[in-house]
């Protein structure tokens, strides 16, 4: 019978993959948050931007700023 050679870097992996279990957890918490973080900034700056120049046609912001010129001025 001839054995079967296998590659001991594979026994290798596994067992410091369950050594270092909790490493690897926090590791893939932390770039699962930071993905997160700047997904939802990406997402919220392109409605906070329409939003802001909504403001200014729903609250007539623009004749208030003209207004406070004048004012000013004078």
């Amino acid at each position: 019978m001839v054995k079967k050679k296998t590659n001991p870097l594979n026994k290798r992996f596994l067992r410091e993959l369950k050594g270092e279990a909790g490493k690897y957890i926090v590791l893939f918490v932390f770039i699962a948050g930071v993905i997160a973080l700047v997904s939802g900034f990406l997402v919220a700056s392109g409605s906070m931007s329409q939003a802001y120049d909504e403001s200014f046609e729903k609250y007539n912001m623009e004749i208030l700023r003209l207004k406070e010129r004048h004012q000013a001025v004078c």
